[in-house]
């Protein structure tokens, strides 16, 4: 099949390589430096051979080192049964060396010292699922980006990049975020990765696709905090795509808690958020608990609500309008037509105006039913559904979404105690099946009394949710064996008692 040629000489060639040379061979070191020779072309499918290949072809100022390794094969935990996996054991990296006599050291210095270490992580079926740049002491230079964008499309199970502990600049993050778009790439994780911008931000502006973002040990501050959580806001498309997201070992305060429990107001899809390692304190912590329970909307949360609804009922009245034009136009003129006739009885029109009339009415339940098709129901996290009017106001049942907080090392008391006792038996008393609520918390190394009964108490409903899962899981199993119970006919059924 013809592949889409990008990036003019050198997509061409990848492009003709991948229709010419299938994606057979494996490497487990491969390296080019300024000399030596190098293959014509090589497919975009074999990475640990592309990019080497396209960075000489640019002339990069830096080396590329690729690096394969093979991730183990998943073994269930719990599982006794054992088999013969056709997996052999993976190799250390000297083992995978063409010449296991040469070490990688001595292949650092072939290199000349600047040289970017590329881990290549594959599967057992050898399938690309993870690429690494750990501890690089050269700075990544942007063609080396540029050489990933022509290969990163040609392997659809590549879901996870790592840039850990390796000079960086903020360009090097717009180069990352322009590869999301043309990848399968949900989790990207920036620890220990110190940019002086703290531009990291700009990876949930323009993408909705990122689940797990990990910014642990980056000295983000409230500032960076406010600008990360100002793309997790309702309206945005990181609000309804990010799951994880780890801000552990910071420098976030109050301020920027404060910001982050705004957010959790109206944000349905963050399901864990590590702050473990930060100066936040009871202050900054009791309005995120505050944002797990039932709330008051205030003047501005109201004012935004009534705009949203307000914007979707247009948009479905234009959408309406489209599609009783659609309709209407074939049928319309046939009846004006029809009506034009001075030569028919007065009978017969008034026949025609009835018909019409019901013809009308259908069309325009037809076009309800198609407008209501694209553009859906009103989904708000104050919607009606959510939200309750009592005492001259409306509430919010809260975000019963958020599954997991981490907040060790932090600096909360016994006040912060209390109010997520709270949280737990208001949550305990108004969750449904279909929403979760918090299942864990982490308060370790916090000064908080080790004896209180309210830490009691959060850890019996801790218990009772593990155990109302356990039960709901056990049911979900039964299900399915009862639906498998039945059998042709000559054959046995496989029964289940509760």
């Amino acid at each position: 099949m013809q592949r889409t040629k990008s990036y003019a000489t050198i997509g061409a060639a990848a492009a003709a390589g991948a229709d010419d040379e299938p994606f057979r061979r494996f490497r487990s070191v491969t390296l080019f430096s300024g000399t030596g020779a190098a293959p014509d072309y090589t497919s975009p499918f074999d990475f640990d051979a592309f990019i080497p290949w396209v960075c000489k072809q640019w002339c990069t100022s830096t080396s590329v080192l690729i690096i394969s390794k093979t991730q183990d094969q998943y073994v269930k935990y719990g599982s006794k049964r054992t088999s013969k996996s056709k997996v052999k054991k993976t190799k250390t990296l000297e083992e995978l060396t063409p010449h296991s006599s040469i070490k990688l050291e001595n292949k650092m210095s072939v290199l000349g010292g600047k040289t970017v270490p590329i881990i290549a992580y594959y599967d057992v079926k050898h399938r690309l699922v993870e690429l690494a740049i750990i501890g690089s002491t050269t700075e990544v230079s942007r063609k080396i980006f540029h050489a990933l964008s022509l290969s990163i499309p040609y392997h659809s199970m590549l879901t996870r990049f790592t840039f850990r502990r390796s000079l960086t600049t903020y360009l090097i993050i717009y180069e990352i975020n322009r590869l999301l778009p043309i990848s399968s790439i949900t989790e990207v994780c920036f620890d220990d990765t110190y940019v002086k911008e703290g531009n990291y931000y700009i990876l949930l502006e323009n993408s909705s696709q990122v689940r797990y973002l990990s910014l642990n040990r980056c000295r983000i501050n409230d500032d960076i905090c406010k600008k990360i959580f100002s793309n997790l806001g309702i309206g945005t498309q990181a609000s309804q795509g990010l799951q994880c997201l780890e801000l552990g070992t910071n420098e976030i305060t109050d301020v920027g808690a404060k910001y982050i429990a705004s957010v959790l107001r109206v944000n349905r899809y963050l399901l864990h958020l590590n702050l473990s390692g930060n100066k936040i304190t009871d202050i900054g912590f009791i309005p995120i608990l505050d944002s797990l329970m039932e709330f008051k909307l205030t003047r501005e949360e109201n004012m935004e609500l009534k705009r949203r609804k307000l914007y979707f009922l247009n948009n479905k009245m234009e959408v309406y309008s489209r599609c009783l034009a659609e309709l209407k136009y074939g049928k319309s003129d046939d009846l004006d037509n029809a009506a034009s006739s001075g030569r028919k009885l007065l009978m017969r029109r008034l026949r025609r105006k009835s018909r019409k009339i019901i013809a009308e009415q259908s069309v325009q339940d037809i076009a309800e039913m198609m407008a209501k098709g694209i553009v859906g129901v009103f989904h708000d996290p104050f919607s009606d559904d959510n939200v309750e009017y009592k005492n001259c106001g409306l509430y919010s049942k809260g975000n019963l979404v958020m599954c997991y907080i981490n907040i060790a090392y932090n600096q909360i008391g016994y006040a912060s105690v209390q109010r997520l006792a709270q949280v737990l038996s208001y949550q305990d008393s108004i969750i449904k099946s279909d929403d979760s609520g918090l299942v864990r918390i982490t308060l370790d190394g916090n000064p908080i009394p080790n004896d209180c009964w309210e830490l009691c108490e959060i850890d019996m409903y801790f218990k009772k949710i593990l155990y109302l899962r356990t039960v709901s899981k056990k049911n979900r199993t039964s299900t399915i064996f009862s639906k498998k119970s039945y059998s042709k006919p000559g054959t046995p059924s496989v029964s289940t008692t509760s």
